[in-house]
């Protein structure tokens, strides 16, 4: 747990505070949001009913994200131009709320990092902490921090849960963002992590941009295309590299390509008992001549 102001490190990221749980930031960023004056720690208290110790740390994040802004007379927050866009459509009902939200973040580096990461279908929250907290650069003491980024995105529907601890993104209806879109700026000063922050331009660290199609196509096997869930199903298995005259595997499919891909349990669906036998026969047999020309016994 972060304890009271501290340097971050150059090109590490303000993350949010965890000092308060991802629920109750909630009714802050909403408030926040729908100020039409400023609004000191105190009087989020008594908006919100969290205490003013508390709410002190949260606008911090949401300087960097472009939702709120110091008060010209330094006492207090007032909403950016996005952030009162928010507080509007939060003002029509939770949901819209939510959804304007997550469309306000979805080019920020966090979600860009979302996009790429889970790309390829559902994983562990671990798996998921530790991505962040490699593009954030945050030590291990702000992991706690990475943990609840993490259940803020869940809580605004960004991330959905899986069961088993594993997670999937989602996509929202006005498609994925821009590569160019506003970022969330590197930290390199005297930023807190849980409390004040001044917005910096951002400079480089963010990963690789991914191709539009990708949310599309995670959104289409979790049923939600139209940013609303639909019955579970079974999704299709990826499309079959094939020759332009025949329809046979690609030339470029060779051992290493075939063995790259992740390979997902839409593509274990398909196979039959008996097929699903005789791959772990060559998985067993692959390993055991793998780990013997590394000169390392199968256990």
């Amino acid at each position: 747990m972060t304890t009271g102001r501290s340097r971050l490190a150059p090109g590490e990221r303000v993350l949010p505070t965890d000092r308060l749980r991802a629920d109750r930031q909630l009714p802050v960023i909403k408030t926040l949001c729908a100020a039409d004056q400023p609004l000191t720690a105190a009087a989020l208290h008594q908006l919100t009913g969290v205490p003013a110790t508390r709410c002190g740390l949260v606008p911090a994040f949401l300087i960097t994200t472009g939702l709120v802004a110091k008060a010209p007379s330094h006492t207090g927050y007032l909403p950016t131009k996005k952030g009162r866009d928010i507080g509007r459509a939060w003002a029509e009902g939770e949901p819209a709320g939510l959804k304007a939200l997550r469309e306000a973040w979805k080019g920020q580096w966090f979600a860009r990092t979302v996009l790429q990461f889970l790309g390829e279908g559902p994983r562990s929250r671990e798996h998921l902490v530790g991505e962040l907290s490699k593009t954030s650069r945050a030590p291990e003491g702000r992991t706690g921090q990475v943990h609840v980024l993490v259940d803020l995105l869940v809580a605004i529907g960004m991330l959905l849960p899986e069961g088993d601890g594993m997670l999937s993104g989602r996509q929202g209806a006005h498609g994925p963002a821009p590569l160019l879109a506003q970022d969330q700026p590197l930290a390199g000063g005297d930023v807190s992590s849980g409390q004040e922050a001044g917005p910096k331009s951002e400079a480089k660290g963010h990963p690789p941009a991914v191709p539009g199609t990708a949310w599309d196509e995670l959104a289409e096997q979790d049923g939600l295309a139209s940013g609303v869930p639909t019955a579970a199903r079974v999704p299709e298995p990826r499309r079959h590299q094939t020759l332009q005259t025949g329809d046979g595997p690609a030339p470029d499919l060779d051992l290493l390509a075939l063995l790259l891909p992740p390979v997902l349990l839409a593509d274990l669906a398909r196979l039959s008992a008996e097929d699903l036998m005789a791959l772990h026969g060559h998985l067993r047999g692959l390993a055991e001549i793998t780990t013997k020309l590394r000169g390392r016994p199968v256990a």
